[in-house]
């Protein structure tokens, strides 16, 4: 486990110095990816809704071409119903372990935040040497909130996950507000 660090560029005056961190593990990128596919939709919802969606399709499918003997191009509709709930199941179930077998180097699943008035500092430690990145809340794109995490999305396509209920020296909606003032609308507070 890492310990957290006092950066030297953490002492700006800043008032906000709010600490928390994150391991990956199979279920914070299962949390990633329902917020992918989802939104804010609660993902037990969100699965449910296209299982029933895609059976309503495949029945008429199905009735369409027994019922008025289609020609075999007409079975794409089909086709394509399966290969869709195919995907999204692949997508929900597989991908955050792929995910995680991808990334499981024991010293990386693990990473620290300090949230101050303007940036963002995140310590990741490697190989035995502890890495500090800064990023200045201007370049979030978006944040997504769960009952237990915020997704962090910043340019370049790079995003970041903070267990909130790893917090210290601070509270939720301390953090909330500082994201929420620099994402505006961007700022989705998920059902789950």
């Amino acid at each position: 486990a890492i310990i957290f660090h006092n950066s030297t560029r953490g002492e700006r005056g800043n008032n906000m110095q709010i600490k928390a961190k994150c391991r990956y593990t199979v279920d914070v990128l299962q949390a990633l990816v329902s917020f992918t596919l989802f939104k804010r939709a609660t993902p037990k919802k969100g699965m449910i809704l296209w299982t029933a969606l895609c059976t309503v399709v495949l029945v008429f499918d199905i009735i369409e071409i027994i019922a008025f003997d289609l020609p075999f191009f007409t079975y794409s509709g089909l086709v394509f119903t399966v290969v869709f709930l195919c995907y999204i199941y692949f997508f929900y179930f597989a991908v955050p372990k792929i995910r995680y077998k991808i990334m499981s180097v024991p010293e990386v699943l693990e990473i620290e935040y300090a949230f101050y008035d303007d940036r963002i500092e995140i310590f990741t430690a490697k190989a035995g040497k502890i890495y500090i990145k800064e990023i200045a809340y201007s370049e979030l794109t978006k944040v997504a909130e769960t009952s237990k995490y915020w997704f962090l999305y910043f340019e370049g396509k790079r995003t970041y996950l903070v267990d909130k209920s790893t917090l210290e020296h601070g509270k939720v909606d301390d953090v909330r507000l500082r994201l929420g003032v620099f994402v505006g609308n961007k700022y989705y507070l998920c059902e789950y």
